[in-house]
């Protein structure tokens, strides 16, 4: 199986992120990445209409978020974006002003 293939031993985990909720549903999946022992995120379905680079922009945005998550919480874990937060919205008006 794939989670065979994923290195031991790493110092806080490894995470994967993912636009797919279903996996949150889908049992199989759940428990195969469970099994993993990785950190999972789950992004809002409104990431998945921005263009790429916005995406990424948001990810590294969020990134000390995610990192502080992982350094807090034990694999596995699992978690889920509700969307948009105001320091995002923020980050975004200053980009779109130019600031």
């Amino acid at each position: 199986m794939w989670n065979g293939l994923l290195p031991t031993g790493t110092t806080g985990g490894l995470i994967f992120i993912s636009g797919d909720g279903r996996v949150l549903k889908n049992r199989p999946e759940r428990e195969a990445l469970r099994s993993a022992g990785l950190h999972g995120f789950i992004l809002a379905p409104g990431y998945l209409k921005m263009p790429v680079h916005q995406q990424a922009s948001l990810l590294l945005w969020k990134w000390p978020e995610i990192d502080n998550i992982v350094g807090l919480l034990a694999p596995p874990s699992m978690h889920e974006d509700t969307g948009r937060q105001e320091h995002e919205a923020e980050a975004n008006a200053a980009f779109s002003a130019g600031g």
